[in-house]
């Protein structure tokens, strides 16, 4: 490989596609950028969730919200709801924006609050550090920054990928020179271990870095370049979605302001309010239960909704959660779902995309690209495909539920990496810093009503303003009167789809 290629090919379009090729021609406007896209392939297209960080990718593109959020059918996102996953009629919440640790030591307050008052409810955990709540709760949408959630960076969207990488083709790729090229590989010709040039079906297309967003099929990374790939089975073992579309009945009680996730008989079932309709998928496993199956489980579930399944078309989708041993060899760097994938649970998927692509970025500002370089950016790759992996994976081991085969086998069977005990307060606040999700852990694990403090392991000495019960008391009067002036705030602000209509659509 080039020590600074500045002829890139993408192979691939779909959302990883064009999201590679709109920040490198971006990033790099003196660089040749190619991206092919077969006419015969679909895209998988699944991906319809984000995290807050996608904002980051907006800025670097100079993108503000209604640049493109009408093209993608888009909404907002203020946090991820999990139904039914520590015991069924049980929600618990992974909110956005930053905890709030004024006026107490943080998680570890809450801890030992929650030790001395054993009824108190799950739901004083998410009130107490994140101003963002009153909102979730009433589907507003907040118009400014409040408290520690800032809107413009800690809101996430839903969107149609489809629509967003055509979006990012049209208005972003095109327009700024991307070379696009419609047309089919039949070979892939090598020179010294490196990819030469793509043997096409009308073009014969020549490159010095080949980034591979052919999804599962990894045509180069995994079919070319012959890197292994690593299944994460043992820990994620949900291999098969059946998803849909779900029409509206009423558009302002049904676009909520969260993705709403809902334990099932063998998975869980995701809900993505999207602006035109919702996007539902059921994701299972084959070990449990056949796919014919798990479509009748599916469309029991739509009917509880008060939706015609007889109405709606249903798409089988094959999940393959793992990683290539490496994302980067030679002159070929996967992206996407030709690296690696996490199942849809806490939308990592687009998230992991941008978060390579910065890094590739961030790698190729390098006047002389070796293999110090591509080590640190496989490194960086498989760090952060590995935490997704363990972050999700205790989304099973932590509930406590057991009432079909296939919750017994995740809740005591699914293998984690980490020996370590889990202080909430401590590891994943202060040392485990691999990802953004990590600070999310505690969130989770508290949802499922796993404590890192009883009375008696409390040393009481640390508390510095006095006794236990005064530092409560004053941090309680202080918390209270926030949530007062953010719920004030919401009650005067507009539903999540009077936003969209005002300021949006």
């Amino acid at each position: 490989m080039k020590t600074n290629p500045n002829n890139i090919v993408i192979v691939g379009g779909g959302s990883s596609g064009w999201m590679t090729a709109a920040i490198l021609c971006t990033r790099f406007p003196n660089k040749h950028i190619t991206l092919i896209e077969s006419p015969d392939i679909p895209t998988v297209g699944v991906g319809e969730s984000t995290l807050g960080s996608i904002n980051l990718f907006f800025n670097l593109l100079g993108l503000e919200d209604k640049d493109w959020m009408p093209y993608c059918n888009a909404t907002y996102k203020l946090a991820i709801q999990f139904t039914d996953f520590y015991k069924k009629g049980e929600t618990f919440y992974y909110p956005f924006g930053d905890k709030d640790f004024s006026n107490s030591r943080g998680i570890d307050d809450w801890m030992i609050k929650k030790a001395y008052n054993k009824d108190l409810p799950i739901k004083d955990y998410y009130d107490t550090f994140y101003s963002i709540m009153p909102f979730v709760y009433d589907n507003k949408i907040p118009a400014t920054k409040v408290g520690n959630f800032n809107f413009t960076k800690d809101a996430a969207y839903h969107m149609d990928a489809a629509a967003f990488g055509e979006f990012l083709k049209e208005k972003v790729c095109i327009p700024k020179g991307v070379n696009y090229i419609q047309d089919t590989i039949q070979d892939v010709e090598l020179h010294d271990n490196n990819i030469h040039c793509l043997k096409c079906n009308n073009h014969t297309i020549h490159g010095d870095l080949f980034v591979d967003c052919s999804g599962f099929r990894s045509l180069l990374l995994e079919q070319t370049m012959k890197v292994p790939f690593t299944s994460f089975k043992d820990h994620l073992p949900n291999d098969r979605a059946w998803t849909c579309h779900l029409p509206y009945d009423d558009k302002d009680a049904e676009i909520e302001n969260v993705t709403n996730c809902t334990a099932y008989n063998n998975g869980w079932i995701w809900n993505i309010p999207l602006y035109h309709r919702a996007g539902s998928g059921y994701v299972f496993c084959t070990d449990f239960i056949s796919e014919d199956d798990a479509l009748i489980e599916y469309k029991q579930y739509i009917q509880q909704l008060g939706k015609n399944p007889n109405e709606l078309n249903f798409r089988l989708v094959k999940i393959k959660n793992g990683r290539h041993d490496v994302c980067w060899k030679n002159n070929v760097v996967g992206v996407g779902l030709a690296y690696g994938f996490i199942e849809p649970l806490e939308s990592t998927g687009l998230l992991s995309t941008q978060e390579m692509l910065l890094a590739l970025c961030e790698t190729l500002y390098n006047d002389n690209v070796g293999s110090l370089q591509v080590k640190n950016f496989n490194y960086f790759c498989a760090n952060m495909l590995d935490t997704f992996k363990e972050f999700v994976a205790y989304h099973y081991i932590a509930s406590s539920r057991k009432d079909t085969k296939y919750w017994k086998h995740v809740t005591e069977n699914i293998s984690i990496d980490s020996d370590e005990s889990i202080d909430l307060a401590h590891n994943y606040t202060v040392n485990h810093t691999t990802s953004n999700d990590s600070a999310g852990l505690p969130d989770i694990l508290v949802g499922m009503h796993y404590y890192s403090h009883n009375p008696l392991s409390v040393d009481w000495t640390s508390f510095v303003t006095g006794s236990p019960l005064v530092t409560s008391k004053n941090w309680e009067n202080t918390v209270s009167q926030k949530n007062r002036l953010y719920q004030s705030i919401s009650d005067k602000s507009l539903s999540h789809y009077n936003y969209l209509e005002r300021f949006i659509y």
